[in-house]
């Protein structure tokens, strides 16, 4: 990696402006476990209507591997996992992606959840909960992906979750005096 630094000369009535390279070394970045993959976080906040857009590239281990999303709360606004469609197999250098269009029913079943655990996956990347609090706050929802290989003697699994901010608009009262 290159980096340009400026350096601007005052000594003189005109500034005289100079570019340097300098040759810098690389870092390698590694997330926590359970942390979401994606370098930009969880996004922006969402409102209903919104979509939420999940991808899951997996690679590293032994192909096809099979990708499975959740949320909680569920699609009924309970306060359990749901998966979201269902289980895609995926090859090495694919993606699985898949979305979820939130409502008004959503955003409303977001009141939090204080006894929330760290997320948990077996073998077949069914997500349970088990270990740390991890609460879930109020207007948020939290989505994650569970992902295991074609080991033949145990499928390895990774696990990564998100808690995205939902918000809320102000109604338009549209009062009239009959």
């Amino acid at each position: 990696m290159t980096v340009r630094e400026m350096i601007i000369d005052i000594s003189q009535d005109v500034p005289r402006i100079e570019n340097l390279t300098i040759n810098c070394g690389t870092v390698d970045i590694e997330s926590a476990p359970g942390a979401p993959q994606n370098p930009l976080g969880c996004g922006p906040t969402k409102y209903s209507g919104n979509s939420i857009n999940l991808q899951a590239s997996p690679t590293g281990a032994i192909g096809p591997y099979y990708v499975r999303f959740w949320r909680k709360p569920n699609s009924a606004g309970v306060m359990t996992w749901g998966e979201i469609n269902n289980v895609r197999t995926v090859s090495e250098g694919n993606s699985a992606i898949d979305s979820i269009v939130l409502n008004d029913l959503d955003v409303a079943s977001a009141v939090g959840h204080s006894g929330a655990l760290t997320p948990d996956s077996d073998a077949a990347g069914n997500i349970s909960e088990s270990g740390a609090a991890a609460a879930l706050a109020a207007g948020k929802i939290r989505v994650a992906t569970t992902v295991y290989d074609s080991c033949p003697i145990t499928p390895q699994v990774c696990l990564s979750y998100c808690d995205v901010s939902l918000g809320c608009v102000a109604p338009t009262c549209n009062f009239t005096v009959i």
